[in-house]
């Protein structure tokens, strides 16, 4: 599952004209901490979202559980078509 919750972040945060240290001055956390959650190389935890989408003002963590949601529904259609493919091999 892929979510790109950085890049939401870093929209959140330049829609609200704060700099990423001063983000990062926010949540105790170093600059380049902020650059990796940015850049999608980490994936910050729920609490620090949470502290972040406070922040800026809302929209970050719905935006963040719309992604999960349809990541989730994505694999599950393709488990499901995986069963299928195979029930349909099987029956063969």
């Amino acid at each position: 599952m892929r979510v790109n919750i950085g890049n939401n972040i870093k929209k959140y945060r330049k829609k609200n004209k704060i700099t990423q240290t001063e983000l990062a001055n926010k949540i105790n956390k170093s600059l380049r901490t902020i650059q990796k959650y940015e850049a999608n190389e980490t994936l910050p935890p729920i609490s620090i979202i949470n502290e972040i989408d406070e922040i800026l003002g809302g929209g970050l963590m719905e935006q963040y559980i719309d992604e999960i949601v349809d990541e989730a529904i994505k694999y599950k259609n393709r488990v499901d078509k995986n069963k299928e493919d195979n029930i349909q091999v099987d029956n063969k």
